[in-house]
């Protein structure tokens, strides 16, 4: 564990943390969490820092609810960073977060992304705690191992008509983010359970593309993170736009890039974008370290090594 904390501290590898990170995530105990923390604590890099406050959630310990509310309550802290502990709150789901994502949900000179964050916990929250959970119908298996910011709309009809009533709920930008986050999740799950040569299958993913003309920066970097849960390279070309877009909020950039490395086998295009911001000084430092990070997933996923999060082989 100590030889593990101590790749996770040194911020002269990033894609060395990356897998220390995952190696204790794997582990997911109190002294995992603890090195987490002391990472977000000590790290320069804000791309690392909002992946520490991720796993924080996905590993689903109430233990680390203190440590989340002390990141979303830290205005040091990148923008980022604080919408991953907002998002991290809601994964874990405890009812004693609903005070702190409502104090901050409502607060007006908050950052909309970190605003819209804590409301989609809420109600994430709410849902998980809902009377009548086991017997209204509306829990869906994940078929990911993920915890996802919002439970997926139940997607068990493939038919076209459902995939047009999915959309219609994703697209609606009057609607709560939290019921189209689900649609989102509906529409993903529809395109994982059906084949390629399935209509269906097209209309979906040809559906959360169009997310990327939604006016939230929040949901559209959500669109780039369900496209590297589907893992299909008909989404590299919208990848490669997002990515090469400067005017696009580097939440979205970044995540476009990460996307992209899990792609990246299947496209030299793809891998020619992230070597040449890998190596861009003049971009925003968030996209060079997406990149570099993709690049070394990408280099793990070409290399036929057993596992990405190598932490306990090498110690």
């Amino acid at each position: 564990m100590e030889q593990i904390k101590q790749r996770l501290l040194n911020d002269d590898n990033l894609a060395d943390q990356y897998r220390a990170l995952f190696t204790l995530k794997a582990v997911g105990d109190k002294r995992a969490i603890d090195a987490i923390y002391e990472a977000i604590q000590k790290s320069s890099s804000a791309l690392l820092k909002h992946e520490l406050a991720y796993v924080l959630g996905q590993i689903g310990d109430t233990y680390a609810l203190p440590l989340l509310n002390n990141i979303l309550q830290d205005t040091q802290q990148d923008v980022m960073v604080r919408h991953e502990a907002a998002e991290s709150l809601g994964a874990i789901s405890s009812l004693d977060s609903l005070d702190i994502l409502r104090k901050y949900a409502a607060m007006t000179d908050l950052d909309v992304s970190i605003k819209e964050t804590c409301d989609i916990s809420i109600k994430k929250i709410e849902f998980d705690h809902r009377e009548g959970k086991a017997t209204d119908g509306d829990n869906e298996d994940n078929k990911i191992p993920v915890i996802d910011p919002a439970p997926a709309t139940k997607s068990t009809d493939v038919s076209a008509n459902n995939v047009e009533e999915l959309r219609g709920v994703y697209l609606n930008d009057t609607l709560p983010l939290f019921e189209r986050y689900r649609a989102m999740f509906g529409l993903r799950n529809i395109v994982l359970n059906t084949p390629a040569s399935h209509d269906s299958h097209a209309a979906a993913l040809n559906s959360i593309a169009d997310g990327f003309g939604d006016k939230s920066a929040l949901f559209r970097h959500e669109v780039a993170y369900v496209f590297g849960q589907i893992d299909s390279p008909a989404a590299i070309p919208a990848l490669l736009k997002v990515l090469y877009d400067d005017k696009e909020h580097e939440m979205v950039r970044h995540e476009a890039a990460e996307t992209l490395g899990g792609l990246g086998a299947e496209s030299k295009e793809a891998k020619d974008a992230l070597l040449d911001f890998a190596k861009n000084m003049d971009a925003p430092k968030v996209i060079r370290d997406s990149c570099i990070v993709a690049l070394d997933m990408l280099a793990h996923e070409q290399s036929g090594a057993f596992q990405y999060a190598d932490g306990l082989e090498k110690a």
